[in-house]
């Protein structure tokens, strides 16, 4: 298996035949954490989605932030395509961080950030890469205003422009969040299978010796557990657009 878009990370101990193209959430929820840290937020609150994805970032934010002097004074769950968080923001209110790490996927952070707004919570969110999807903005309104969201630090070289370029030409829409991983995670199979003597052992030990991939979403190096590492970066909602910062 190689995986463009899974991130928990217990994925790293999975086993010998599970890869990915993507950095592993024990990254980046530290990069969450020391965001809000850097921010001098002291007190947070984590609302994340009920699956491995928000449970495995829940667990690692929390662990650094608390490491880093903070304090997590209030957490819950919501489930997949969740709309209604008014109950949910309402406790939140009551816990009176001063963030909110918010893990989701785009409707739940669309619904979310508008009825935010709607119950008048004057709180900073922070959120994970899930959120990074202009669907959000149009759900949410200006209740998305000033939210800063953690991706994978995006891909500007030689390789990302000329997939880009014959991906809107095919599609007529820009790549979105995984959409450069997913054509890596094909191209490195096929990679794999090109490159072995097609045996399960041959192909797995063929994709673990792979090193310096160019890769549409930045160069491809596995681990002793078929990780990566990439660097990460952040983006503010700012005039109903997402600004790199």
């Amino acid at each position: 298996m190689v995986s463009p878009s899974a991130t928990s990370p217990d994925i790293a101990t999975a086993g010998d035949y599970i890869f990915r193209v993507v950095t592993s959430d024990s990254f980046q929820g530290k990069v969450g954490a020391q965001l809000a840290i850097q921010k001098g937020y002291t007190t947070a609150a984590v609302l994340s989605i009920n699956n491995d994805y928000g449970v495995g970032l829940n667990k690692v934010f929390t662990a650094e932030f608390e490491a880093s002097g903070g304090d997590v004074v209030y957490s819950d769950s919501f489930e997949q395509s969740s709309t209604d968080f008014r109950t949910l923001l309402t406790k939140v209110k009551e816990a009176n961080p001063m963030v909110i790490y918010f893990v989701g996927l785009p409707v739940e952070c669309g619904s979310a950030f508008k009825q935010k707004a709607e119950l008048g919570l004057e709180i900073s969110v922070i959120v994970a890469e899930g959120c990074k999807d202009d669907s959000i903005i149009e759900l949410a309104g200006s209740g998305a205003e000033g939210v800063i969201v953690t991706t994978p630090a995006p891909n500007t070289d030689t390789v990302n422009q000329a997939f880009s370029v014959a991906y809107k030409a095919k599609t007529g829409e820009e790549p979105k969040i995984y959409t450069a991983e997913s054509y890596d995670a094909f191209n490195v199979a096929l990679w794999a299978l090109q490159n072995s003597d097609h045996t399960k052992e041959n192909v797995k030990d063929t994709l673990y010796s792979l090193q310096n991939y160019a890769g549409a979403a930045g160069p491809i190096s596995f681990d002793s557990q078929g990780e990566v590492e990439k660097p990460y970066t952040s983006w503010t909602i700012t005039d109903g657009v997402f600004v790199e910062n």
